[in-house]
């Protein structure tokens, strides 16, 4: 069990709230399972996976497909480096290669609105469309990090953060 919250998913939910997008965390190694996601009626899903866990999120993926229609969208260190084969094999609609901060809200808005042609010119994509998988151009690094609101943990409490004493012990033993 780890100490510390997923910091990319609290900086991705920070990132949907100043959009204006209502978001939930479920992290599926505290105990959350798909019926809590289910529960809510979700618009859309976004499941991270990193190369070693990906055979779970698609399973995740395949078993939430039989259940809703929701897009569900990939993101994570997995996508960027296997980049459409992601999508060859599992019920992903989308998968968002890069950083998402600025680009997975813009994302949820437009699959809200069903807005297939400007989902098409968003960079750092791959998605489906009639049964062929697209890619499209990388997308830039973010380069102004300040820009980024603060990170959101209001669905990470289940985290245990490290003592006071340990953390100056770990900073202390990275400065040495």
């Amino acid at each position: 069990m780890g100490f510390l919250p997923p910091l990319g998913l609290a900086y991705l939910q920070a990132a949907l709230d100043k959009e204006g997008h209502l978001s939930r965390i479920y992290d599926m190694d505290r105990g959350a399972s798909l019926a809590d996601v289910l529960a809510v009626h979700p618009d859309i899903i976004g499941i991270g996976s990193a190369s070693f866990s990906f055979r779970r999120a698609c399973s995740v993926a395949a078993a939430l497909r039989t259940q809703t229609k929701a897009p569900l969208v990939l993101g994570d260190a997995h996508a960027w480096v296997a980049r459409a084969a992601v999508l060859k094999d599992s019920s992903f609609d989308v998968a968002l290669v890069g950083e998402g901060e600025l680009r997975f809200p813009r994302l949820v808005g437009l699959l809200g609105e069903m807005e297939a042609k400007k989902i098409r010119s968003m960079d750092g994509l791959i998605y489906r469309d009639a049964g062929d998988i697209h890619e499209t151009s990388d997308a830039e690094y973010i380069s102004d990090l300040d820009a980024l609101p603060y990170p959101s943990f209001r669905d990470l409490q289940k985290y245990r953060t490290l003592p006071g004493r340990a953390r100056r012990r770990i900073r202390w033993e990275m400065e040495r």
